[in-house]
């Protein structure tokens, strides 16, 4: 018999490993039996602990472990095992499923003295129905089954077993009669679910038709919107030309009104030049924004609720790093998507879905991914995490805080797929909150310096808020996510505007979209001063931006 340890977390994640023998010695030396990645596995100590089998039944113990050993979610210094029992090689280490495959050879023997009693008839039945289904037929199957019980029962086991296995043998001659009745009633349902299949594939191919029609429609207006932002320059320019050369052919034109229209030029024709220039020169600090949050039905679900399994919920934003040791500001709406107001939240309430939780955590079981300007993010067909920072496979990301929840009734209108609009009532937070601020954490190798962005002071965005109405900026960010990454690279879509006015948050005409959420605005001097957040409707030149200051109050002073 052998013990199966199937890798829940850790850098074994999806792997099983199987070992007789009456001791499994675990941890990150090599010399252990079941060992994990010096590396990826920090949290589990070089010799960690050991799985025995003793008096008829596996232990776990630890083993002077500097994080300790728990078994679902408690802290244990030797506890026996059941099948299915989650261990984790520290709290927040790797963790494992215990389980025992009676099939790969005969019954450990009990101590002299010792009687089997039903444990080992449950080892018995699980080693039955492992050769039932090495079975083709099910009349095979079941023939299998009793011939695998008899002789387990016969050779391996007391008395007291035999007697057990014989009632459930009784026991399973009636259920196999009432299964031949269930099989028959679901054979004669197939054709029936078949066709709902159909109809579902056949709902899924146009559901996914029209949002590439949707992505189709937004890229084009985006497209348009860039044109008519560059025509729009190039006539203020011209328009300032024209106005010296009127000026210096007019009746007495004076030398300062001359001298005060070339330096407005000068501005103007200057301020294309420095926030190209400028886009290039912080590229590398901004990072492409990946959220991915596996969802499961609410408790309160009604009972006859008819819907899909749940697909996880995925999106898409942009953050920028602040701090050369990692850290990087992003909007609270892009790594907990499920809190704000949206279509896909109005989807989520209406088919009684929440995100799935951690069982010793409780907290979302959420998957964080961050691209650098220009890392590998698609082959064509899936996501490439190998150049992305990542919570789960590689441990060297973190969301580490966030703004306060603002939480409340909210009456939004929202766009479905098709593109029409209705007005939903949510539970939600507020969307036009400043405390719509989250940070993540990068940890890089020793030694490694990250490029980072400045955050303008108190002291500048005072002066914005006095008078800086129609000041140039620069949004850097990833307009549409990975819809419009025609390479599969993250490649930034820079876009230029002005300052609209500066109240609670700062308003700007450039050219911003789903997916610049959380990016930043920069001045012409190269500071932050603000994070791109949202649109007005049917305004995508009418953006909204958080203040800097917002996410100063959450940076380690």
């Amino acid at each position: 018999m052998k013990v199966t340890f199937h890798h829940i977390t850790g850098s074994k994640k999806g792997r099983s490993e199987s070992f007789a023998g009456a001791k499994v010695k675990i941890g990150r030396d090599p010399g252990n039996d079941l060992t994990f990645d010096a590396f990826q596995d920090r949290d589990a100590s070089g010799h960690h602990a050991e799985v025995l089998f003793e008096n008829g039944q596996f232990l776990v113990q630890d083993v002077g472990s500097t994080n300790g050993t728990y078994v679902n979610g408690e802290r244990i210094s030797r506890k026996s095992l059941q099948e299915g029992d989650v261990i984790s090689f520290g709290r927040a280490g790797p963790k494992v499923r215990f389980g025992v495959n009676p099939t790969s050879g005969s019954l450990p023997a009990p101590p002299a003295g010792h009687e089997v009693g039903p444990k080992t008839m449950k080892l018995i039945l699980q080693g039955a129905i492992a050769k039932a289904r090495d079975e083709k037929h099910l009349v095979g199957g079941t023939a299998a089954f009793i011939r695998e019980v008899v002789r387990q029962s016969v050779s391996e086991s007391t008395a007291r077993v035999r007697l057990l296995v014989a009632a459930s043998i009784a026991v399973f001659v009636l259920l196999f009669g009432f299964a031949g009745w269930l099989g028959w009633r679901l054979w004669s349902k197939s054709g029936e679910l078949d066709e709902r299949e159909r109809l579902l594939t056949s709902r899924m191919a146009d559901i996914d038709e029209t949002l590439k029609a949707r992505a189709r429609k937004q890229q084009e207006s985006f497209d348009q919107l860039e044109r008519e932002a560059d025509l729009r320059w190039k006539a203020k320019i011209a328009e300032l030309e024209k106005q010296i050369n009127d000026a210096k052919l007019g009746q007495g034109a004076r030398d300062v009104q001359i001298k005060e229209l070339e330096e407005v030029l000068k501005r103007v024709q200057g301020a294309g030049a420095t926030f190209k220039a400028m886009a290039a020169r912080s590229a590398p600090a901004v990072y492409l924004v990946f959220t991915q949050v596996p969802l499961r039905r609410k408790s309160n679900a009604p009972p006859d609720l008819v819907a899909d399994p749940p697909r996880p919920m995925q999106f898409f934003g942009t953050g920028f790093c602040v701090s050369e040791d990692g850290w990087v500001v992003t909007n609270k709406h892009v790594v907990k998507p499920w809190l704000f107001p949206s279509e896909e939240k109005a989807i989520l309430d209406e088919k009684y879905l929440e995100p799935d939780t951690d069982p010793v955590t409780g907290e979302p079981k959420v998957t964080y991914a961050l691209w650098q300007t220009g890392a590998k993010v698609s082959d064509g067909s899936a996501l490439s995490f190998a150049t992305a920072y990542h919570n789960v496979l590689y441990r060297n990301l973190a969301l580490e805080k966030c703004a306060p929840d603002e939480m409340g009734e909210v009456t939004e209108d929202v766009e479905r797929a098709d593109g029409s609009v209705r007005r939903v009532k949510f539970f939600a937070h507020q969307p036009n909150s400043l405390n719509d601020v989250a940070l993540l954490k990068i940890t890089e190798q020793p030694g490694v310096k990250l490029p980072f962005l400045e955050l303008a002071s108190d002291d500048d965005l005072e002066r914005l808020r006095k008078g800086g109405a129609l000041d140039d900026v620069l949004v850097l960010g990833f307009p549409r996510g990975t819809q419009v990454l025609e390479e599969g690279k993250a490649t930034l879509s820079p876009t230029t505007g002005h300052i609209r006015k500066f109240e609670r948050t700062i308003h700007i005409d450039a050219s911003i979209g789903p997916g610049n959420s959380g990016g930043p605005v920069l001045n012409l001097e190269g500071k932050v001063i603000g994070i791109a957040t949202r649109i007005m409707r049917g305004a995508e030149t009418h953006g909204m931006c958080i203040p800097a200051s917002e996410a100063r109050k959450l940076l380690p002073k």
